[in-house]
């Protein structure tokens, strides 16, 4: 692990965050000490305490601003009136996946297992902060007809969160030979690409036609 220069007193806290986001989440919360973390900076464990009482403490505050972080660098391209929505969606998706590669599977499996107060911290603050853009840029697509109007954004949402969440696990992703990144970049290509081929989609959609027909007649 590198050494951090500090300049002023006053960078202290900021360089303490900056430096324990940067060692948490590439090699996991359990693999690095404070000992560590005020080493790199050139501080004493003890100045670092005085800024944040406990190890917990400096965690909770990673997790927070790293999420606000990703919702901070959301915002200007979802709210870009100067690109159509395609290109906000292409936009959020890097950002997401990008962000996402960052974190390790042991920083990951550490918040899972050590705290489920944590954990649901975390997923609370990326739901307000960076799913409600996501949420945004759906109604959106509605509105300007890039996305069915039949479809409900905020069901879309949830049904693109939830498989986030269930598929995108540490467990899930050691049998899967993908990376967290591929696996976002996947998941968008599912919900707005569609996995069937057009030959397939037209089969489908003459099934599904013949179907509603058989039901308004009554037929089984």
């Amino acid at each position: 692990m590198e050494k951090h220069d500090i300049t002023t007193q006053t960078d202290i806290q900021k360089q303490i965050l900056h430096v324990s986001r940067e060692y948490f989440l590439k090699y996991g919360y359990s693999k690095v000490t404070t000992d560590e973390i005020a080493s790199s900076i050139g501080i004493s464990k003890k100045t670092l305490y005085k800024h944040f009482p406990t190890k917990k403490a400096l965690l909770e505050k990673v997790i927070s601003s790293t999420i606000e972080g990703i919702s901070a660098k959301l915002e200007p391209t979802v709210t870009n009136d100067k690109v159509d929505f395609v290109d906000k969606l292409k936009g959020v998706m890097e950002i997401i996946a990008n962000q996402t590669s960052q974190i390790s599977q042991q920083f990951v499996n550490d918040i899972r297992n050590m705290d489920i107060g944590l954990w649901n911290m975390a997923n609370r603050l990326r739901e307000e902060k960076v799913m409600s853009h996501f949420g945004r840029l759906l109604k959106l697509g509605v509105k300007e007809g890039y996305i069915r109007d039949d479809i409900n954004p905020e069901m879309l949402k949830l049904i693109y969160m939830n498989s986030v969440q269930s598929i995108l696990t540490p467990h899930r992703l050691y049998d899967l030979p993908i990376s967290a990144k591929q696996g976002f970049e996947m998941i968008f290509k599912v919900f707005f690409e569609g996995a069937l081929t057009e030959r397939a989609r037209r089969r489908y959609l003459a099934t599904k036609s013949s179907l509603t027909e058989s039901n308004q007649t009554g037929e089984l």
